[in-house]
């Protein structure tokens, strides 16, 4: 197992401009060379892995500003998902499970649906896209 700890890394969470493809029209205006060294780290982790397991706090109703910001960096476009809306082969059918805590009883998170939109957001959105 390889632990990772956002931020006892260090990792910057900020998607900076020079990370992105530029599409027009359905064309690439720019499109980059590959990740950044410190996305491709995390990503050849990711392919390597038989499980991914993301343990996380929910504030404001949400992920952490920095997990957001893995997300946004790390799951990027042509690694996580191409212009079709395709994954990466690599990852199709992979095993992912979020673990997350709220400072509410789970009755609570259950009646005022949080626990619904967390679902959502991670399970039925970010992760169905990896299983074909």
């Amino acid at each position: 197992m390889k632990a990772r700890d956002l931020c006892e890394m260090g990792f910057d969470p900020v998607l900076k401009a020079e990370e992105t493809n530029h599409i027009k029209n359905g064309e690439f205006i720019r499109d980059l060379k590959g990740p950044l060294a410190d996305v491709k780290v995390e990503q050849e982790l990711i392919i390597e892995a038989d499980l991914l397991l993301y343990i996380f706090p929910i504030w404001w109703n949400s992920m952490p500003a920095i997990m957001k910001g893995y997300v946004n960096r790390i799951f990027s476009h042509g690694f996580f998902y191409n212009m079709d809306g395709s994954p990466d082969r690599r990852l199709i059918d992979m095993q992912a499970y979020i673990i997350s805590t709220t400072g509410q009883p789970q009755e609570s998170s259950d009646s005022n649906g949080l626990n619904d939109a967390i679902r959502r957001l991670s399970s039925e959105w970010m992760f169905m896209t990896i299983t074909e």
